[in-house]
């Protein structure tokens, strides 16, 4: 029972000890790469070859992270074929027993095919509602978060940008001051 009571604070203590270390290991390699020698203004034979490394790291993992979206349809696309059909009414990868009445089987509809055609379709169109809601909400979080970021970002400029206008203006102030009563010290000698 006592155990039940550590594991929130245990876990808590865990988060905030790992994040750290997490965020200070991820720091070091981009240090390290902003450390390399440049003598000269150029890169010396290690730290381009390093700076080569890294970049063909840089485009792998981008390569990867755009094909996500297409794996993804095409995994899709499979999952399709094989729950529905193709156009032929051909399902897709059906294990070969070597039968020619099993094939027969599959290639012809039976009483119960229909039932599990609208099962599997109700499934197909709720997964999709559930992708396309998904979708939204992901859409309204990220707009929210840019949001977030913008104000966050205004606040922060925001007190550097007031604090040069505003010692911009006392300035300007000072020197029409000071330009008011030069020529009001002119006129005065003028006047004499």
């Amino acid at each position: 029972m006592k155990l039940d009571n550590l594991r929130i604070p245990i876990a808590v203590l865990v988060i905030l000890v790992w994040i750290p270390c997490a965020v200070q290991a991820q720091s070091s390699h981009y240090d390290e790469l902003a450390n390399l020698p440049f003598p000269g203004a150029y890169p010396t034979k290690a730290a381009a070859d390093t700076l080569k490394d890294e970049l063909a790291f840089q485009r792998a993992v981008q390569a990867y992270l755009w094909s996500l979206p297409a794996m993804n349809i095409y995994a899709m696309r499979e999952g399709q074929r094989n729950a529905f059909g193709d156009a032929t009414g051909n399902r897709g990868s059906q294990p070969d027993s070597g039968s020619e009445g099993e094939v027969s089987r599959v290639s012809q509809p039976d009483e119960q095919q229909p039932d599990e055609a609208v099962v599997w379709k109700d499934k197909y169109v709720r997964l999709f509602a559930d992708l396309e809601n998904t979708k939204k909400r992901l859409a309204r979080s990220s707009a929210q978060e840019v949001e977030a970021e913008m104000e966050a970002l205004l606040r922060d400029v925001l007190p550097v940008a007031d604090g040069y206008l505003y010692d911009h203006h006392i300035k300007a102030q000072q020197k029409a001051h000071d330009e008011a009563y030069e020529q009001g010290y002119k006129a005065g000698q003028k006047s004499q």
